[in-house]
């Protein structure tokens, strides 16, 4: 009890003394952090006016109009949140079309010509309609994919842009494509950073239509039943770097590859499947009915170091694909015996540095294969420092 009651006594003693001393002393105030000068400089380049790059300020101007553009033509919108010019002119956005493929599977449509007839923003209602009459009835329009490649300065007031469109839709068992090449022309305002939308002309219009899946995904048919598919290879890299134990290296980005041959000789290509250290490397073999086998640690290459990638070839020219893979800046080499094993030799690199990837191929023409392997940088992507 004692010691609680002096507390009030302690606070109002520091509240009288900090009082005094603010009267006697200025407060010192925290001098401003110092900035490295590329610091500085990157900030003051975030502005694309700072290296008096003109066409990229019009660029951020313009596409979020042209993007309101096209989502109202989408969504049967009116266009009220777009800002035209008064002198605004559209072409057709949906041109008579020719058919200039079908295999069977898939029909693709492009436009015979475009006319050159131009309408003005009454008019472009009734051009949407026309563009959205191509969509199924049954089907919505995806979200448009927009690419600005261009930008050309006509005048101090006037500029255009070339850009790239793509959306899709679906139907049963069907996907529709568009794919649309347009110029936007625009009227600077007040300053670079306003301007209003002058004109759209197509300069190229495709229409697709195929099946909903050319591919399907057969992964958990061929790998789903072996071991470590859903233990370790459907997780993802944010899910090892925490648990494996760090003097393996850690992969925050990936970059492990993956090689393709036949090495049990069966006429069927098998997968070898590369993975960062403290987790077994993978290898599947083919089997009757597409399902694979994983034989990795039967065969012997189940390595736990950090790998990159590797390359199936015949290096000895005794008609069996043997393997070459890289671990951290050495290359094992696994010859294959034949008998569903393979024997490993370690080639020691030069240098700390990881190899990343290997090509192979008879590069002095002595009827042998050679290997030619890519490192990146010393202490990993992060430092940029290229090593040869």
């Amino acid at each position: 009890m004692r010691l609680r009651s002096s507390i009030p006594a302690l606070l109002a003693a520091a509240a009288s003394a900090a009082g005094a001393s603010a009267q006697q002393d200025s407060f010192q105030v925290r001098p401003e952090r110092q900035l490295p000068d590329f610091v500085r400089d990157n900030e003051r380049r975030i502005n694309p006016e700072a290296d008096a790059w003109r066409t990229e300020t019009l660029h951020d101007a313009a596409k979020p109009i042209l993007k309101q553009f096209l989502h109202d033509l989408a969504e049967g919108h009116d266009f009220a949140d777009v800002r035209f010019s008064e002198s605004f002119q559209c072409s057709v956005l949906r041109p008579e079309l020719e058919t200039i493929h079908n295999d069977g599977t898939i029909a693709v449509r492009a436009a015979r010509a475009i006319p050159p007839e131009r309408y003005s923003r009454n008019d472009l209602e009734g051009l949407a309609r026309g563009f959205r009459a191509a969509v199924p009835a049954e089907a919505m329009l995806g979200t448009f994919v927009l690419k600005l490649v261009s930008v050309e300065i006509d005048a101090v007031d006037r500029f255009r842009i070339r850009a790239y469109l793509h959306t899709h839709a679906a139907t049963p068992g069907l996907v529709h494509q568009w794919n649309v090449e347009l110029e936007s022309s625009w009227q600077v305002l007040e300053s670079d950073e306003s301007v209003a939308l002058a004109g759209v002309v197509l300069l190229a219009y495709q229409e697709v239509v195929g099946p909903d899946m050319l591919l399907p995904d057969l992964s958990q048919h061929v790998f789903g039943a072996t071991p470590g598919w859903d233990q370790q290879v459907l997780l993802g890299t944010t899910d090892w770097t925490a648990r494996v134990d760090r003097s393996f290296g850690r992969s925050y980005i990936g970059s492990q590859g993956l090689a393709v041959g036949d090495l049990d000789g069966d006429g069927h290509d098998d997968l070898y499947f590369c993975q960062p250290g403290g987790q077994p490397n993978r290898l599947w073999l083919w089997r009757p009915g597409g399902a694979a086998q994983e034989s990795a640690a039967r065969m012997g290459v189940d390595f736990l170091d950090k790998t990159r990638s590797a390359v199936i070839a015949d290096f000895d020219n005794d008609g069996r694909q043997d393997m070459a893979i890289s671990v951290g800046q050495d290359v094992a080499m696994c010859w294959n015996r034949g008998d569903g094993t393979f024997e490993t030799a370690r080639v020691r690199g030069v240098g700390s540095e990881e190899i990343y990837t290997m090509v192979a191929a008879d590069a002095d023409g002595d009827g042998l294969i050679d290997l030619f392997a890519c490192r990146n940088a010393t202490g990993g992507l992060l430092k940029a420092v290229p090593n040869p």
